[in-house]
């Protein structure tokens, strides 16, 4: 799993390696890590917000809390704990890699590369 860096805006903004408020002695890519994809209020009633992510090279950083993400291409929701495939260029989620691939051949076709 990336790490994934959580910043509040309002009340905390984490620089380097200190963790941001509220979280104690642990970073939340830390506690994040180690929660299971689903418990049995999420199974319940179903991932609740949308978060919003910031994507970058081998890691991304959550903007606003939030539960998953939308695939950029299907529409479909993608818990953050399974988030493994995204563009940094375009800034855009992917549920699989066949889907990444395949957004990554039509942008170079439209920029006339390869």
């Amino acid at each position: 799993m990336p790490p994934i860096k959580v910043i509040d805006g309002e009340t905390a903004d984490v620089q380097g390696d200190s963790p941001p408020l509220g979280f104690g002695d642990h970073a939340a890519g830390d506690l994040l890590g180690s929660l299971p994809s689903m418990n049995r209020i999420e199974k319940a009633f179903g991932l609740t917000s949308e978060a919003r992510v910031r994507y970058g090279d081998g890691d991304f950083t959550v903007l606003s809390a939030g539960d998953f993400v939308r695939c950029a291409v299907t529409g479909e929701a993608i818990p953050l704990p399974n988030l493994k495939y995204w563009s940094v260029e375009l800034q855009e989620p992917y549920a699989s890699a066949a889907i990444s691939f395949k957004r990554y051949v039509e942008t170079q076709a439209r920029k006339g590369g390869r």
